[in-house]
């Protein structure tokens, strides 16, 4: 039987308390990105910042639509600090501003011309 559709009609109470009990394994067959897009930006950016300590890119990586500017602003800067080592940044393209891309762009170019 498929759950998700009920995901949807959900209350946020409700979706917050599945999302803890995903968390904690006691509710396996629903993934937590499931939830993603019915959790409010408050308890979804919650939920990163665990990812980012637990270093769960994937889960980051299909949080990325449903997240903050401010969340996506943390992303880069653990990215830069290294503690989310091998996170590929290019995933974090569509959902950043035109000048955040062309800081990132330039960025880049010089680590290139060091490493050459």
């Amino acid at each position: 039987m498929n759950v998700y559709k009920y995901l949807p009609f959900m209350n946020d109470e409700d979706l917050e308390e599945l999302a803890e009990k995903i968390i904690a394994k006691e509710v396996t067959e629903v993934p937590l990105r499931k939830l993603y897009p019915f959790l409010s930006k408050q308890k979804l950016n919650e939920l990163v910042h665990q990812m980012i300590e637990q270093n769960d890119q994937d889960s980051i990586k299909h949080a990325l639509p449903f997240i903050s500017r401010e969340t996506i602003s943390l992303i880069r800067e653990k990215i830069d600090e290294g503690k989310l080592e091998d996170f590929d940044e290019s995933h974090l393209l569509p959902f950043m501003s035109p000048q955040e891309v062309k800081d990132m762009f330039y960025q880049k170019l010089k680590e290139t011309k060091k490493a050459e």
